[in-house]
């Protein structure tokens, strides 16, 4: 008969001390609480994971102001000489911000919505962004000027989604099964259909058009993947459309319903989709079954949460996902069911997830190589300066659940962060123990003070902070079995990095009976 555990009073309490990790392998909603691992975390808002420490997110600064509607759309041009150009929609205009400042004339104007998708196309004319909104005709800028391109066949006015593929410009018409192609390297001039209504089973519309690479026996070979509404994949594999010689259907796979016609990235030469059951992978989904999804999705660890807000808020415009490739991260817009607007951030070289707030974006782009997004009044450059638009960056951390190395009931005494900061961020602390969810209260807003170049004296202001380790204990008072480390940040002025927690605390040891 197995003996029962009971504290073995004989003993008094001994001190002990233990140290845990930062929560580097990122947010895990997937599994059980009691199941996490050393390096999960229970939260994870405003602190990127990197593969040994968790740093707090870098702010934004308004780039260009004073739009009189919300910026919907921000998309850039990259010229091949090396000039980048960012350009802004909103209300009924297409606006140049890529020079910081107030906002100037508009480039282009008259329009019906503000709502463009781009694709940056390539031909012996020259480079042309090519855009599109369902409302307003094929636009295209050549980095000069703006034009509207005549198409034929097709209803220009109808196009609303825009990829390439093989030298040849695809388009989505709005509310229909129907893709139309122009010739090979082609800008304007005549549509010829694609009606995917025949392959599809499961009804729906066009939602959009991507090109993914596979790997066969001559080598990588792009795939064009035509997605529906209903979360049905039409893959073609050749080049030529008009000839059954040159173009085949390789397939129909099924994956969630995309969010909308913006929930999808290029990755490398995959294509990433955000579906009402997360993100997938589309080069990987055609290797599975439907029900075998989940093993694939890119957001599995976070899909519970991520699903609910898609449910609550799968109506409201601003979902859309970025890839970030000097930042290492995947960006994922995600409105609220308040209406306010996240972001969920995954870590592409270790696949660990967080949760950025406080920044309202729209929608984003890259402007050589930075991020941008678009915002109710401005356009504000982000991952940029250590304070989001003067006011304080505010960062939480908790990790996962534990015992510390010891079954035993204990008494928390002591709680130090390994912090390395540009200064001291005074940070709250504090312990959760069996499960319990208090945020700290303590916190002090913490602000470094930098002089401007130009303007303070030399050799007599502070130009930036010193960076330095910080390890101070604080005096905590829980009891249980299992504990949680936290941590609270409100600052403007700081860069800080956590790479782990150390806790003294005194055991009652158990003994059998």
């Amino acid at each position: 008969m197995r003996q029962a555990l009971r504290p073995n009073r004989s003993r008094r309490p001994s001190a002990r001390f233990a140290s845990l990790p930062a929560p580097v392998a990122g947010l895990n909603f997937r599994d059980a609480i009691a199941a996490l691992g050393p390096t999960d975390a229970l939260i994870l808002d405003n602190y990127f994971p990197h593969a040994s420490y968790v740093e707090l997110r870098r702010g934004y600064a308004a780039h260009v102001t004073g739009f009189a509607a919300p910026v919907e759309s921000v998309f850039d041009y990259a010229a091949p000489n090396g000039t980048a150009k960012l350009f802004a929609a909103a209300g009924t205009a297409i606006y140049d911000a890529t020079t910081a400042g107030a906002v100037g004339a508009a480039v282009v104007s008259s329009l019906t919505n503000a709502r463009w998708q781009t694709v940056q196309f390539s031909t012996l004319g020259g480079d042309f962004l090519v855009a599109v909104n369902g409302a307003d005709g094929v636009r295209t800028y050549n980095g000069s000027a703006w034009a509207t391109q005549t198409i034929t066949g097709a209803t220009a006015a109808n196009l609303v989604t825009v990829a390439s593929h093989k030298t040849r410009l695809w388009f989505g018409e709005n509310a229909s099964t129907k893709a139309w192609y122009l010739g090979t390297g082609a800008i304007a001039g005549a549509a010829t259909a694609l009606d995917l209504g025949y392959v599809w089973s499961l009804g729906g519309n066009l939602a959009f058009i991507v090109p993914i690479s596979f790997q066969n026996t001559q080598g990588l070979d792009d795939v064009l993947c035509f997605v529906s509404t209903e979360g049905e994949v039409a893959a073609y594999v050749g080049t030529d459309p008009a000839s059954a010689n040159t173009w085949q259907l390789a397939g129909v796979y099924r994956i969630g319903r995309p969010v909308n016609r913006r929930a999808v990235a290029r990755f490398g030469g995959d294509a990433i989709v955000m579906t009402d059951g997360g993100v997938v992978s589309l080069r990987q989904i055609v290797a599975v079954d439907l029900s075998q999804a989940g093993n694939v999705s890119i957001t599995d660890k976070i899909n519970r949460v991520l699903g609910e807000q898609v449910a609550a808020a799968a109506s409201t415009f601003g979902w859309e996902m970025m890839i970030y490739p000097a930042g290492t991260r995947l960006i994922v817009n995600a409105p609220q069911e308040d209406g306010t607007y996240r972001q969920w951030a995954m870590n592409t070289l270790t696949g660990a997830w967080c949760r950025f707030t406080g920044m309202e974006a729209l929608s984003w782009s890259l402007m050589a190589g930075a991020p941008y997004f678009g915002g109710a009044t401005a356009v504000y450059k982000a991952d940029y300066s250590n304070e989001d638009a003067g006011t304080n960056i505010v960062g939480q951390v908790k990790g996962a659940f534990s015992v510390l190395g010891v079954p035993a009931i204990k008494r928390m005494t002591m709680l130090r962060p390994t912090l390395t900061a540009n200064g001291n961020p005074a940070p709250a602390v504090g312990i959760d123990v069996d499960f319990s969810d208090v945020t700290p209260t303590d916190v002090l807003v913490s602000t470094v003070s930098s002089a401007q170049w130009d303007v303070a004296l030399w050799d007599v202001a502070v130009f930036g902070g010193t960076t330095s380790n910080l390890r101070d204990w604080t005096t905590v008072a829980n009891i249980g079995l299992t504990v949680a480390p936290r941590l609270r940040t409100e600052t403007r002025g700081f860069d800080i990095q956590i790479t782990g927690f150390d806790l003294a605390f005194e055991a009652q040891g158990l003994a059998a009976l």
